[in-house]
């Protein structure tokens, strides 16, 4: 599991063409390559397959992958030159014209987490529900005040 930290995203090969994903659950086929739960190749800075042989591998946080000590690739994290230049195609992956990517500078990685949203359910929740009583209070103050308004027309109505 990679996450990425800063602009960027993983690039992916696939039959079909390359892919773009912050999508970082990741898995070692049989064969060393690294792929997503897709079935897709991550990609080096190189634009290479990464491919791990050994168990004892770690990721460092600029993407250089270390393979018993020593350093085997970068893992490529590439940022649009445009956002209009990138458009979903399915899930939480995305395509990019040729050429439209730029490998990013500033972006990091951790290994061994993965990017979460950044919503938290019980406190949207909660924060809706408050919302949602406030709403009703406010209405029965608009209903109150309007049976007064039409109150105070009745008794002026009769008086004159």
């Amino acid at each position: 599991d990679l996450a990425l930290l800063g602009p960027g995203y993983f690039q992916l090969r696939s039959d079909h063409g390359t892919y773009f994903t912050r999508n970082g659950q990741f898995r070692r086929a049989e064969d060393g390559r690294v792929e997503s739960t897709q079935g897709f190749t991550l990609q080096t800075s190189a634009g290479d397959d990464l491919i791990i042989a050994s168990d004892d591998f770690a990721i460092t946080e600029d993407g250089a992958v270390l393979e018993d000590g020593v350093p085997l690739a970068r893992i490529g994290v590439f940022s649009p030159l445009d956002e209009r230049d990138v458009r979903a195609v399915s899930g939480s992956l995305l395509q990019a014209d040729d050429g439209r990517m730029e490998e990013s500078a500033s972006a990091l990685l951790r290994q061994g987490m993965l990017e979460t949203s950044n919503t938290a359910l019980a406190q949207e929740m909660l924060d809706m529900m408050q919302t949602l009583r406030a709403a009703e209070a406010g209405a029965r103050i608009a209903q109150t005040y309007d049976s007064l308004i039409g109150q105070s027309i009745s008794t002026l109505g009769r008086t004159s």
